[in-house]
């Protein structure tokens, strides 16, 4: 769906406008496939032989092939909407903190701090107690913080490095044709990978098969 969203209309990905209509557009889409009773099906049960699936639980064999599917991608129906906009929106949020907010006096500061802490916390630095992911100085929590931090920071900038060089790679900008191409061979690898995973399945039971 991000394949989608991005490639259509890609060479006005750069324009804002565009984006943020790309993304409103995202989410009426979403509500309309998951949360208007009938549609789902609709849409999805052309797909059955590939996504539908039968529970073993007995108590669950009275519900529709397509259920497990429903479920599983609903759970996350809307958060890859979010990861896009943090994509996009983020640096630019980053950078207005550190310019206008981050720069002033420490007592003008702390007036905006318990507003805007969020955007540092989700530019980069850890989630939780750095001591219990990585402990370098036992006993010292506020030192051992203090040292674990950049290497937190490091990975976190490399790993945003890569995201975007893999971006790059995958979802091609200005280039239909490479578009075109890597949407074909993900769907070649992905049927592929589907029909190998269809005879690993299958051995077993022609071995029990063959066994009786």
């Amino acid at each position: 769906m991000v394949y989608g969203a991005l490639g259509t209309f890609q060479k006005y990905n750069e324009k804002g406008k565009v984006i943020a209509a790309k993304l409103i557009a995202c989410f009426l889409v979403v509500i309309l496939i998951w949360e208007v009773p009938g549609v789902f099906d609709l849409v999805w049960s052309p797909f059955t032989f590939l996504l539908g699936y039968t529970d073993p639980n007995p108590s669950k064999q009275q519900f529709s092939l397509l259920h497990e599917w429903h479920f599983r991608s609903g759970l996350d129906r809307y958060i890859w909407i979010v990861g896009m906009i943090y994509a996009y929106y983020h640096p630019t949020i980053g950078y207005l903190w550190l310019e206008y907010i981050y720069k002033l006096p420490k007592v003008e500061y702390n007036k905006y701090h318990p507003y805007t802490s969020w955007i540092p916390i989700t530019s980069g630095v850890p989630d939780g107690q750095p001591k219990l992911l990585l402990s370098l100085i036992p006993d010292y929590p506020m030192l051992n913080f203090m040292l674990t931090t950049p290497i937190y920071v490091a990975v976190s900038y490399r790993l945003f490095q890569l995201t975007n060089t893999l971006k790059t790679a995958f979802v091609p900008s200005k280039d239909d044709k490479r578009l075109r191409y890597n949407l074909i061979v993900a769907v070649v690898i992905s049927s592929i990978l589907y029909k190998l995973s269809f005879i690993f399945l299958r051995i077993p039971q022609m071995l029990v098969r063959f066994l009786h």
